[in-house]
């Protein structure tokens, strides 16, 4: 007769199996749901919205009163959210509770990918949530509303993409720190200027929607002062057309 696993045994079995099989057998078994959160949970690939939240190929999106479920893209299933009850009718319900069920409680959470490309605050998330990550690509939005609930033993991070809205963003440690840094400048950024980028200590640096006046300022400033060798900064076009012309604008501006 095969004897079952000791407590420290399931305990090592449910740490390494992948995060949604391991939610899933969770869900079924009151004995697992009484320690499976003081576990540390191990995900490839997070996505916090206020509408959905992905686990690696799983997606739970809250949309027209339904709570649909998606494995790769592909629907799953789908659930009628009922509305009966007092907490079932506050703003943010079900993602919110979607957020607890998942995320709450847990003693540790390792992400190497965490997205989140909307503005959620700390009142959208559990109490006491701490994520540890990789990489943190924050889109659109500020990273600095993002980093109470980021464990300080992220940093630095290998790869942070994010926004900058203004100068002083160049002096947070978070953001010259990172092995790789992906940049998104707002249009109402004008005063940014080619010191500051010097304070940037990245191996590989994106920059996306800085205007081309500031690139072609950017390489006259490495050739009279030099730049850190093994660096590499890289600004993307659409297409190979734009880049073409935009290379024939910087090379003009050059050779004035």
């Amino acid at each position: 007769m095969v004897k079952g696993l000791s407590y420290q045994g399931q305990r090592c079995v449910l740490e390494h199996v992948e995060a949604c099989k391991r939610i899933h057998i969770t869900a079924r078994s009151t004995v697992l749901r009484k320690f499976e959160k003081s576990i540390p949970l191990c995900v490839s690939y997070l996505h916090l919205d206020s509408h959905f939240l992905s686990v690696n190929t799983v997606r739970i999106e809250d949309r027209y009163h339904n709570v649909i479920f998606k494995n790769n893209g592909k629907e799953v299933c789908k659930r009628k959210i009922t509305r009966k009850r007092k907490h079932q009718q506050a703003l943010g319900y079900p993602t919110n509770a979607m957020f607890k069920y998942f995320l709450g409680g847990r003693s540790s959470i390792l992400v190497d990918r965490l997205e989140i490309h909307a503005r959620l605050g700390n009142s959208d998330l559990p109490e006491n949530l701490k994520i540890q990550v990789n990489h943190l690509d924050t889109d659109y939005h500020k990273f600095s509303r993002y980093l109470p609930f980021i464990d300080s033993k992220s940093f630095p991070l290998k790869k942070l993409r994010t926004a900058i809205n203004r100068p002083e963003d160049f002096d947070n440690p978070v953001i010259n720190s990172p092995e790789c840094l992906a940049l998104q400048f707002s249009w109402k950024v004008f005063s940014v200027s080619v010191s500051d980028m010097d304070k940037v200590h990245s191996k590989t640096v994106i920059l996306r929607g800085l205007k081309e006046v500031k690139i072609v300022d950017l390489v006259k400033h490495w050739r009279k002062n030099g730049k850190k060798v093994g660096t590499t900064f890289m600004y993307p076009r659409h297409s190979a057309e734009a880049i073409k012309i935009y290379l024939a604008r910087v090379n003009e501006e050059l050779r004035e």
